[in-house]
């Protein structure tokens, strides 16, 4: 098998055959698009700054439960550790793991850490779990667990998710696509780019792996202000992998010009060099969203929060995942192992 996240024809094959037989008929757990109504396992291993990757895991963790209308109030996290790796390497993981929960409110409810022989760079996995509402009291008629786990108040979710009501609905994604993957290739390949590119420029993409770069918490706040019925975060496999989790959620079809996702050129610059497809490429801090009603009001929003959105596309109805670049149209292929790998 490649590395990375599996594919769907093998997780659904070799691993949701054998989890579904453990579930009563009439709850939802694991799936394709979400672990489970209030919770989220990620799991993080690049050859990069051990830091980093405790990082990027934590808020892939936050992140899928905010798109879930959750916020998250505790973490454990499980550590594997190459034998070369110093103890000081350690320390600066937990530092910033707890720095970021500090910040987030969280606690650190458990924790694991093993030296082995098996991996040559650390694995970071990370567990989240919450159970308070991302926001207030004016959510208290909507059901906000997308995948139909859990309601509060009515069936309005379910009526919502039906393919005869999504249609039509606007994806609109934030930030800029491909950052936080062409930010790790700048900070593990930094002295390598220096030669080709300004100082100003390789730092601007390293910077897509800051804190507040990586947090979809206050985008995931706004959009549950609004008829917004469906939130995938953008990660491995960058939006090709998240339209194609968005429209399997939403039970539709999906329609999406490449030139409206939004992308940084600098983020472009350092694709282009590594000959990688932005597209398919990790982006944690992007949050995908269907917003029923009134799109451009939820972008504008999200504009007015300092928060970069854009209307990418709708979704229709069928099954047929449509990408348009100019005159050309293609469509979208199953997700594919995240570009990230061709490089770290």
């Amino acid at each position: 098998m490649k590395q990375g996240k599996i594919s769907e024809t093998i997780e659904n094959r070799s691993v949701l055959k054998y989890v579904r037989q453990t579930q009563e008929t009439n709850t939802r757990g694991a799936g394709q698009t979400t672990d489970c109504a209030l919770f989220s396992c990620q799991t993080v291993t690049f050859p990069v700054a051990e830091q980093l990757l405790m990082r990027h895991a934590i808020y892939a963790a936050v992140s899928d439960l905010a798109a879930k209308g959750r916020a998250a109030e505790g973490i454990t996290c499980a550590v594997t550790l190459p034998e070369r790796v110093r103890e000081s390497k350690l320390k600066q993981m937990m530092e910033e793991a707890v720095a970021i929960c500090q910040s987030l409110s969280i606690r650190i409810e458990g924790q694991q850490v093993l030296v082995s022989g098996s991996v040559i760079c650390p694995v970071v996995t990370v567990n989240a779990w919450g159970r308070k509402k991302l926001s207030d009291a004016d959510l208290q008629s909507r059901t906000l667990s997308v995948d139909g786990t859990e309601q509060i108040g009515d069936n309005h979710m379910q009526q919502m998710l039906s393919a005869d009501h999504m249609s039509g609905a606007d994806i609109v994604v934030t930030k800029y696509i491909g950052g936080p993957g062409a930010s790790l290739v700048a900070l593990k390949k930094e002295e390598e780019l220096l030669v080709r590119f300004p100082r100003a420029l390789v730092a601007q993409v390293q910077d897509f792996s800051s804190r507040g770069a990586l947090s979809v918490l206050p985008e995931a706040q706004i959009a549950l202000r609004h008829e917004t019925v469906c939130m995938v975060p953008v990660q491995e496999g960058g939006i090709f992998a998240a339209l194609w989790d968005l429209a399997k959620l939403c039970k539709s079809g999906l329609s999406v010009e490449l030139k409206k996702i939004p992308m940084k050129q600098s983020i472009v610059e350092v694709c282009n060099y590594y000959d990688l497809n932005p597209y398919e490429l990790l982006s944690s801090g992007c949050l995908l969203m269907a917003a029923k009603e009134d799109g451009e009001a939820l972008v504008a929003e999200l504009l007015d929060a300092g928060i970069p959105a854009a209307i990418i596309g709708s979704l229709t109805d069928g099954n047929d995942k449509v990408i348009t670049n100019g005159e050309e149209t293609r469509y979208l292929d199953l997700p594919k192992p995240d570009q990230i790998r061709q490089v770290l």
